[in-house]
Order: structure tokens, then sequence, then C-alpha cells
């Protein structure tokens, strides 16, 4: 990565008026300046553009209409990206310091790099939590060992394989095995890049949905070996369900 390189910053939000300031806000006073701005709005109607539009003059790229669901928005931020890197930062969390972009920026080691990923601040409504990412990521087979809203991804490597939209909540979790599994450099930077609201994420609110497409994501990769065990998984769930 070179030291001026344009990071792409991508925000997804609909509805969240409560929440999409503190979002714009934490990238909009980033102290590293090549960043490119975008923001993807699923046409929400409680407010929420009206506070976009207060920064449009300091935002690269707003687009305000009906999507297919999170992961196909996100896809139209990624077709518009014009960086070498993105990072997603959607309504909700935020940038952990002024400085975060900078800080990754000034750590990058002088090697060819596909994925930076570092640690989250998770934020809870009674306390904040640094979270670590993983060192040793083997555990891709286990399950997400980084955080999405602290790791930046080569912007190429995004534009030709995108997030499997089939997936509700895990297509970003697909993406980065899927990379891992391809042998894609992956560098940690050792330090805090984002907050993440740990308990209203879509994830949190779809637990059970979470858990079968990770058990699913798995599956393609083992195949006859998870296979087996996700379709337990899925005769257990409906026998829960009828109780």
């Amino acid at each position: 990565m070179k030291k001026n390189d344009i990071v792409t910053v991508i925000t997804i939000v609909y509805n969240n008026v409560s929440c999409i300031e503190t979002t714009l806000k934490s990238v909009l006073s980033q102290s590293y300046k090549n960043i490119e701005y975008i923001v993807i709005d699923g046409a929400s109607t409680d407010g929420t553009l009206n506070i976009i539009e207060k920064y449009a003059d300091r935002i690269s790229k707003i687009v305000s209409e009906p999507d297919k669901g999170i992961y196909n928005a996100m896809n139209k931020g990624v077709r518009l990206a014009t960086g070498e890197w993105i990072l997603f930062i959607n309504s909700g969390d935020s940038l952990y310091s002024n400085d975060a972009i900078e800080t990754v920026v000034k750590n990058i080691p002088d090697k060819a790099i596909d994925v930076l990923y570092g640690n989250v601040n998770m934020q809870y409504a009674d306390k904040e939590v640094c979270q670590e990412s993983d060192n040793d990521l083997s555990s891709f087979s286990k399950y997400m060992p980084i955080f999405h809203p602290a790791t930046l991804v080569k912007s190429s490597l995004l534009k030709v394989a995108l997030f499997d939209e089939s997936y509700k909540v895990a297509a970003d979790y697909k993406f980065f095995y899927n990379l891992y599994l391809s042998g894609a450099v992956f560098h940690k930077i050792n330090c805090c890049i984002s907050n993440f609201e740990a308990e209203d994420g879509i994830s949190n609110k779809n637990i059970i949905l979470a858990m079968k497409e990770n058990f699913k994501v798995r599956a393609l990769e083992k195949k006859y070996i998870w296979i087996p065990k996700y379709c337990l998984y899925f005769m257990y769930m409906k026998l829960i369900k009828k109780r």
C-alpha cells in the first residue's frame, strides 16, 4: 500500500436517523485526506436523507434508492468505488478516532497486502470493550475471526467477487473466508480501527439466521464433511420451532 493511496469508505444506511450523523462525522473528520466517501441510502423515509444532504458537499457520492438488502446496497457502493482500498463503516458504527485511517496507513509493511484488519471497540449500552481480531486466521474454518468494520480490502478483489446477495447476514464471512482459502495476504494492524454498535447490529438481531448461514459457508468449503451436520442443524431447528 502506498502512503497516498485513496481509501474508499462506504456507509450503508436505511431509516437510521438517530445514528447516521455520528457515522458521517467520524468519516468526515479523518486526518487522512485521501478518502473517497460513498453513502448508499435505501430510500429512507425517516429524515435520514436530510441529514446526509447536510454534508453533501463533503461526500464524494450519494445514492438514495430502494435496494434488495444490505449486501445489494454494499455491492452498489463497491461498483462506484475508485479507491485502492475499501472500508465499510455502516450507519450506527464509526471510526475509532480522527486518525484511525491515518494510523492504519502509517503502519503498512513494505510488501504486497490484500487485506488489512485491526481491532474494534465494541459498544454496549453500559460499557465499551476493545475486542481483538484473531492472529491465527485458520479459525476462519470455525467462525469470522476478523471484524468487517475494521477491515480494509483491495477494491480490485471486491469488484471481481462482490458479496453473495443470496446471503442475508453472512456474505462478508463467505467473501473473506474465500479470500483466505485462495491464499490472499492478510495483515493485522494491532490497533482499534472502528467502533461497533454491538447490540443492534443486523447479525445480533438475527442470531439463528447468522448461525444457519455460517454453517452454510463452512459446508460449501468442507463439502461432504459439513453438509450432513448442516442438514442435521436445520432438522434440529425445525424441532425447536414445533415445541
